[in-house]
């Protein structure tokens, strides 16, 4: 699911005739598709990338912690990524959290750096990535639809706002739609 960010309706007023800021709802739009990028970004398509892990959630000392705050990750080949784990102790929770991240990797512990071989990418793998990309474009799609809904309910309970502004806002709200629907379809393209 796409990332909530401005979720509520004071991105662009509260309806008692204040100014429309179609800007915050047009930043709305493009933190939505800022979200896609970074979602893209761990995806696995062939290379080695250290953004493939920054999702990994690791159980350490006590709860849950982001993979990158717990080692160094770096990609020194196309076909492995190296994690240089900052407490050698929790080595293997690191190695265990990325294996069981569903990324299908089966990391290696040496002391305090656990070695990624990333294996070649199969047909099948490059399927299912596919897939994943194309519903992560579609969650983001709607995202963007909804925060043009919310925009226009705002707009069209504004009072004192004449027609023709309702309808300048409403195309600006609009255009600020398509350009970020544009962005996410350039961005799965």
């Amino acid at each position: 699911a796409s990332s909530d960010e401005g979720e509520g309706d004071e991105a662009g007023g509260d309806g008692d005739g204040e100014e429309i800021d179609v800007a915050a709802w047009a930043a709305d739009m493009d933190s939505h598709v800022d979200w896609l990028r970074r979602e893209y970004a761990t995806l696995r398509v062939g290379a080695a990338t250290p953004s493939m892990l920054d999702h990994v959630m690791v159980d350490a000392y006590g709860g849950t912690v982001p993979l990158p705050q717990l080692a160094q990750v770096a990609a020194p080949s196309p076909n492995l990524i190296v994690c240089n784990v900052f407490d050698p102790s929790t080595s293997s929770a690191v190695a265990e959290a990325i294996r069981n991240s569903g990324l299908n990797l089966n990391p290696q512990e040496d002391g305090a750096v656990v070695k990624v071989p990333i294996p070649k990418t199969t047909r099948e793998t490059r399927e299912s990535t596919a897939k994943i990309a194309a519903k992560l474009a579609e969650e983001t799609k709607l995202a963007v639809r909804r925060v043009r809904q919310r925009a226009m309910a705002v707009i069209k309970e504004q009072t004192g706002v004449s027609e023709d502004d309702v309808f300048r806002l409403g195309k600006e709200v609009q255009a600020a739609t398509d350009a970020a629907v544009d962005a996410v379809t350039a961005e799965f393209t």
